[in-house]
């Protein structure tokens, strides 16, 4: 059960508002590609603060005492021992082994919260509930009730701050029940853009107004681009805080500068967690048996898969006065052997960007037989009607340059 956005027709009176639609036919889901300018939207992200419908996302409520202990023994990470107010991520899997969803469990005292795609909500509540025998555990798609906001950048935490009138501290793998105005809102910490984030949840109902308050709080008023001028004078915390809505594109530079793939986009049903670069995040190898653990240890004990999603930089194609227009892999794009460009194709590419952060170069997700995958391969990528030669990268995350701890 896929719902849209309780902002749908915010955005769409939007003068500048370009909409895409998410999912398969029928999905009823539309997300935001951009409200203003992509440079804006993106510099907010990064020296300010961005503020992003979070359309696609879907919640699942599991309630009953013993549903820690079942998720434990179902998911592929350790799970059993969350306290209230933690979250974790992990992978659910079928029988053969293969992604079924890619989760993040927020634990509370009276439930756990599960995010995941909207599109995989149905089937992971289903197959999920299919194992649960004498259990108390109950399993619902609440999707239609949850709705997700997004809030990224340097400034973040202090404009969460403000909103709620209170002292917030909420370290990365944490969550905190808050308050905007009137609204109840569950803000988990998640830096999956490379900066301070923190993804909101709240009833459809309150959608409008917590947007409405933090725009208040923290977006300077609008400049006018025909006079220059802005609409208002700006308060001291607005200058502060930089606040700007911001659409899809710029998150999706951001996520693939951090090295952050997303399911059903660089991996999805037909993957196994260690062809997705996520594995040592989303997997535990101590932990006690789950479904489909057999496939993913002896996966592990082989040393490597088939295929392995990678990172790949495109150094050739920077942006420069002398090349204006790098050539620019696109989803799908052929990814090749450069002793056998005619023949060999090796992979494709999962998602593409140029990156400011490094200087305005194209980089790129990819899944790629294993023997081509390993850092510092030279291979050659369709772009644009050309072969241009990538480089594969020693971990998923161009930026920041320094790895957090676990990070692929």
């Amino acid at each position: 059960m896929t719902t849209p956005s309780p902002l749908l027709d915010l955005h769409r009176d939007h003068p500048d508002a370009s909409l895409l639609e998410y999912g398969p036919d029928g999905s009823d889901i539309h997300v935001v590609e951009h409200l203003a300018s992509l440079e804006f939207e993106y510099a907010a992200l990064r020296k300010g603060c961005a503020l992003f419908d979070h359309a696609q996302r879907g919640t699942l409520s599991i309630t009953g005492d013993d549903r820690l202990a079942f998720l434990n023994n179902m998911v592929t990470q350790k799970v059993i021992d969350l306290a209230p107010g933690e979250h974790r991520s992990s992978f659910w899997l079928n029988r053969k082994g293969r992604i079924v969803a890619d989760l993040r469990l927020c634990h509370f005292e009276d439930r756990t919260l599960v995010d995941l795609d909207a599109t995989a909500a149905d089937e992971a509540a289903r197959s999920l509930t299919e194992y649960v025998i004498t259990e108390d555990v109950e399993i619902s798609v609440i999707t239609d009730r949850v709705h997700r906001l997004s809030l990224h950048g340097p400034t973040a935490p202090e404009l969460l701050a403000l909103a709620t009138g209170a002292e917030v501290s909420i370290e990365p793998g944490h969550a905190a029940e808050l308050t905007i105005g009137q609204s109840p809102v569950l803000a988990e910490r998640v830096d999956w853009l490379g900066e301070p984030g923190f993804e909101l949840s709240l009833a459809p109902g309150d959608a409008g107004a917590v947007w409405s308050r933090l725009l208040e709080i923290g977006r300077p008023p609008e400049l006018d681009t025909e006079t220059g001028e802005r609409a208002g004078e700006a308060t001291e915390t607005q200058r502060a805080i930089r606040l700007r809505p911001v659409g899809w594109h710029a998150i999706n530079i951001a996520r693939i500068e951090a090295g952050s793939p997303l399911f059903n986009l660089d991996f999805g049903p037909n993957n196994l967690p260690a062809e997705t670069g996520l594995l040592r995040e989303r997997v535990d190898f101590k932990k006690g048996c789950y479904l489909g653990q057999e496939v993913v240890a002896r996966m592990d004990a082989l040393g490597k898969p088939k295929q392995s999603l990678v990172a790949l930089l495109l150094e050739s194609e920077r942006l420069t006065a002398s090349n204006p227009e790098p050539a620019m892999p696109v989803t799908g794009g052929q990814v090749l052997d450069p002793a056998d460009p005619v023949a060999a194709i090796v992979g494709a590419v999962t998602s593409a960007t140029l990156s400011p952060m490094l200087g305005t170069v194209p980089i790129a997700f990819a899944m790629v037989k294993t023997d081509f995958a390993e850092p510092g391969r030279a291979l050659l990528v369709n772009a644009e009607g050309r072969q241009v030669e990538a480089v594969v990268q020693p971990r998923l995350r161009f930026w920041p340059a320094s790895p957090e701890p676990g990070q692929a």
